[in-house]
């Protein structure tokens, strides 16, 4: 039979890497032991209080027995657990970084939403002070219409001089332009 080290040793891996009782009771009938002393290291080991280990056997260092090497850590069921806790281990680093992604993503966002609402905020601002102004001015429009008779007077006569100065422009244009092949007409007969 193997060593009550060896034993407990690997029946604490089992227990810390979640494999649940009924398994390690049964790899343990596997190497010989009964299940009353199974469910007895079991509950020693999950116990609170630290609990004195049963006295080791020694055996022969030549002597290796086919039960010390099936709970070894070359044995396949403590290869599997391994495996098991690495599985166990590598989800547990695939969820932290889809946490820590998901945080990223959540920050991302909420910058976004702060940037979003700050530029509605200013155009909201904007848009007050563009009311105020109409609002002025439709104020400043019905408490004295004679400003703005006189100003609506001012806008249609600016407006009449700027088409009379664009006209007068055309029409020195072309004078400028006949003058010019005219000179240049005298000019080619000399």
């Amino acid at each position: 039979m193997a060593s009550d080290q060896i034993v407990n040793d690997t029946v604490k891996r089992m227990l810390d890497a979640g494999i649940d009782d009924a398994t390690i009771l049964s790899t343990l009938a596997d190497v010989g032991m009964d299940g009353a002393k199974g469910k007895a290291i079991i509950a020693a080991l999950r116990a609170p209080a630290p609990v004195q280990a049963a006295p080791v056997q020694s055996a022969p260092a030549q002597e290796t027995s086919s039960d010390e090497a099936f709970l070894t850590d070359e044995s396949p069921e403590n290869l599997t657990s391994q495996s098991q806790v690495s599985d166990m281990d590598m989800m547990k680093t695939e969820l932290e970084t889809q946490g820590e992604v998901h945080q990223l993503h959540q920050a991302t966002t909420q910058s976004t939403l702060d940037l979003h609402e700050d530029k509605l905020n200013e155009f909201d601002t904007k848009v007050e002070a563009l009311k105020q102004s109409v609002a002025a001015a439709s104020v400043q429009k019905e408490t004295d219409p004679q400003i703005f008779y006189r100003l609506t007077e001012l806008e249609n006569k600016v407006s009449g001089m700027t088409s009379t100065v664009n006209a007068t422009f055309d029409v020195m244009r072309k004078v400028l332009e006949t003058n010019r092949s005219i000179l240049t007409s005298l000019e080619a007969k000399k």
